[in-house]
């Protein structure tokens, strides 16, 4: 674990240092360096402190980066659902992975870690939950919902796609902060839609007005 000085949370060198003598967005002059897999920031962090010491405090170490590293893995897998010890490794590649090299290495061992970068590693699935009367297909009719998202810039886009042979259905989108749908003629429709909240659905009712089912999105 490679431990970084950074003083304001941005990229460009250019905050000036606070609790102690170090230069922003560089390895901090105490931190491992060399065969480790990820760079986290590790100075001046204000964390929990022994109860003896008070409740707060700010301190500085490679102590510091991991919790760091150890929070997005948390968030990763609140999304992935990870389920077992592949799947635990897989996140922390994709951890590592995602990871920028905004900063300036110092060490002089010829290797720049990443920098772990959270907005660059969430991901989320939209999960789809039946409701109702299930398929919007209904009797004599099928087909199937496809779900997918990207990340561009940290606004998060959902998609969702319903294709089959159905009747005419409407798919309505709400996040309380935009809308967005389509409607299925018989082949199947897609849409998409960024959202601001945490969650968000989209929900697909018959032509007689019932709601069949609905798409639930979980953003990180």
């Amino acid at each position: 674990m490679t431990a970084l000085a950074d003083f304001d949370g941005r990229p460009g060198g250019t905050a000036a240092s606070t609790c102690r003598v170090d230069k922003d967005d560089t390895l901090a002059d105490f931190s491992n360096y060399g065969d480790v897999d990820i760079a986290a920031p590790g100075v001046c962090i204000l964390s929990t402190y022994p109860l003896e010491q008070g409740s707060y405090g700010t301190i500085s170490g490679t102590s510091m980066a991991s919790p760091h590293v150890a929070g997005g893995l948390a968030l990763l897998a609140s999304s992935n659902n990870p389920n077992g010890r592949n799947d635990v490794f897989a996140l922390y590649s994709q951890m590592t992975g995602a990871g920028n090299y905004d900063w300036t290495d110092e060490s002089g061992d010829g290797v720049k870690e990443p920098l772990m970068d959270v907005g660059n590693a969430q991901t989320f699935t939209p999960t789809l939950l039946a409701d109702g009367g299930g398929d919007p297909g209904g009797p004599g009719g099928g087909g199937d919902y496809t779900t997918g998202s990207t990340n561009n810039g940290g606004t998060w886009t959902a998609t969702i796609t319903y294709s089959g042979s159905a009747p005419v259905v409407t798919g309505s989108w709400s996040d309380g902060g935009g809308t967005g749908g389509c409607t299925n003629s018989g082949s199947g429709c897609s849409f998409s839609a960024s959202f601001a909240k945490k969650v968000a659905s989209v929900t697909w009712t018959g032509t007689d007005g019932t709601e069949v089912a609905e798409v639930s999105v979980n953003k990180p």
